[in-house]
């Protein structure tokens, strides 16, 4: 399985979620049984928890600025994300004939979060594998790669949150600096690009690079 490094990031991303998603379910399920008025279904308590609501409320609305509003204004969170989230969104509908996926409002776009989440986090540790390979060996790239997926805050690496997809653009970015393909500056960088526009620190790639 360590030969290759689907598979391997296959497992890791298995076991690792399999764990998240058990502590998650706990926990909400006894955030719902507490707060009763939570009745939205667990998981999409779930996947909207924290900020996870104000990208949830990006992809359905837009920007705005209101320093007086309670919670605090929108303008903090980058846009790449909540677009993707609305763009997969409005897909989803499309596909199942406007499913509401467990709940009228918000169920199409927490599993389009999660789904873009999950999906960038598994082909993250993939190319995070196959850049550590050639320097670290493949037994050492796998075992980083579990320790990343391991780390009790890498759920949010699988929550509708930017940090999947941020960590997906900029391994990315660092394996194409590392190849010999002609174009690899310039694709290298659109990816910087889109990694700024995931989160602003991703404009740290650009000395990096």
């Amino acid at each position: 399985i360590l030969g290759n490094p689907w598979l391997c990031a296959g497992a890791i991303f298995f076991v690792t979620r399999l764990v998240a998603l058990l502590g998650a379910y706990s926990g909400v399920a006894r955030l719902i049984e507490s707060e009763p008025l939570r009745n939205k279904g667990w998981h999409i308590e779930l996947g909207l928890m924290w900020d996870a609501a104000w990208y949830a409320g990006l992809a359905q609305g837009s920007y705005q600025y209101d320093p007086s509003a309670t919670g605090g204004t929108s303008v903090a969170f980058a846009p790449l994300f909540p677009f993707l989230v609305w763009l997969l969104s409005n897909a989803l509908q499309w596909v199942t004939f406007g499913w509401d996926w467990g709940n009228d409002q918000y169920g199409s776009l927490v599993a389009a979060g999660l789904i873009i989440s999950n999906t960038s986090f598994y082909v993250a540790l993939v190319f995070l594998i196959k850049l550590l390979a050639p320097r670290l060996g493949r037994e050492r790239a796998a075992l980083v790669a579990f320790g990343l997926a391991a780390l009790p805050l890498s759920f949010f690496f699988s929550a509708l949150y930017t940090e999947g997809l941020f960590l997906l653009l900029v391994v990315s970015s660092f394996l194409l600096a590392r190849s010999d393909w002609k174009w690899k500056w310039l694709c290298a960088s659109l990816l910087g690009m889109l990694a700024s526009l995931d989160k602003f620190a991703g404009a740290l790639l650009f000395p990096v690079l």
